[in-house]
């Protein structure tokens, strides 16, 4: 079975996912193939930007009209090996997604929320992405969530699959368990002692919606309230600028971690402070057992309902001050360590192959 793949860009967390999704795909004699563009605006300015063999660059044109902005991207070339099924998101925006439909050419499966998490939903954007579902093959969601916001919008039920969304959790609990020395490693790499200190971190994209700025405000009053504060922060993106001239003594940063930065920041580390949007975040949270603290932000993504309140996620004030004191005020590693927490990590291995099982049943019907 040849699977191509079509995405807006390759970041770094999703290669994980679909290289394994390559290796369960050649074990049967396939192939998978995945057309992105280059990021651009906001998202190049995260500077997670990957790439891998199977990854093959297409040009996109974004076209703007009085009720939004579309985009069209140059499929030719990588739809001259013929797949067998194309995964496109499901996106109104997508002229693709609707090309495919109309033309019927090729089975076609849909990946994506499933309805508007990350701000309010507009009814008419729920209405076309429904539309445009009940056209395709399949559609795959990250969550169950997604899943039933559109079968009540009348997608036939048997016609959507929830296969979960992950990071590289293997990984990361892998490295976490050879972070002995990681008090060492920390102070290594941020150039900042870390042991007898009340330690936070942030880690991700520095989009609007993740509120740098209410980050910065908090990581103030923390210190001011208690100098053992340090906040280790990993990530860069258009609202970085936030952090300029913040003091050494308790904002330390990296501009990306890798795994093995990752673990030894979540080892030393009460807590996640995620101010905005929850997103993946919450799945390496989950793996460490290390609690995100966030506010009533009313957009987070659909892996936000992975966490339970007063374990693995603590919500505090909307107010820069009062969630610093707030969040000070919760108990060291509180976490509950229950078989559901443990067992319930999503998985890339699990995602990759409920996917796999996916395409197959588009190319069979």
């Amino acid at each position: 079975m040849r699977v191509l793949y079509v995405q807006p860009y390759v970041p770094s967390y999703r290669v994980p996912l679909f290289t394994c999704l390559a290796e369960l795909l050649n074990q049967q004699g396939g192939s998978l193939t995945v057309a992105a563009s280059h990021p651009d605006r906001e998202m190049a300015q995260r500077r997670d930007s990957s790439s891998a063999a199977w990854a093959r660059n297409v040009r996109t044109r974004s076209i703007s009209t009085p009720v939004g902005e579309f985009r069209y991207r140059s499929l030719r070339t990588v739809m001259r090996a013929r797949p067998d099924v194309v995964v496109m998101e499901l996106d109104p925006a997508n002229l693709n997604a609707w090309a495919s439909v109309l033309g019927r050419r090729h089975p076609l499966v849909l990946w994506g929320h499933g309805k508007t998490f990350t701000g309010p939903e507009r009814k008419t954007v729920a209405i076309a992405r429904a539309l445009l579902a009940r056209r395709a093959q399949h559609v795959m969601t990250y969550t169950e969530g997604g899943r039933q916001a559109l079968v009540a919008r009348g997608v036939p039920s048997q016609k959507v699959t929830a296969v979960g969304n992950a990071t590289d959790t293997d990984s990361l609990q892998q490295a976490l368990a050879h972070r002995n020395r990681s008090p060492k490693n920390v102070s290594e790499a941020f150039g900042v002692p870390v042991t007898g200190r009340r330690v936070f971190m942030y880690v991700g994209g520095m989009d609007a919606d993740k509120r740098i700025a209410f980050l910065a405000d908090a990581a103030r009053h923390a210190y001011t309230h208690d100098p053992t504060f340090l906040l280790l922060i990993a990530g860069s993106g258009a609202d970085e600028h936030h952090l300029d001239g913040l003091d050494q003594r308790f904002v330390r940063r990296l501009r990306r971690a890798n795994v093995t930065e990752l673990a030894d920041m979540m080892t030393v580390s009460e807590g996640i402070w995620m101010p905005g949007r929850v997103g993946l975040v919450a799945v390496d949270a989950l793996a460490a057992r290390v609690p995100v603290h966030t506010t009533e932000f009313p957009y987070h993504a659909p892996e936000f309902d992975l966490l339970a309140r007063g374990s693995s996620l603590f919500v505090h004030p909307d107010d820069s001050a009062l969630f610093a004191l707030s969040s000070l005020g919760v108990d060291a590693r509180r976490i509950a360590d229950d078989a559901a927490t443990v067992t319930g990590v999503p998985n890339i291995r699990e995602v990759a192959t409920r996917m796999l099982d996916v395409l197959q049943q588009a190319t069979h019907r």
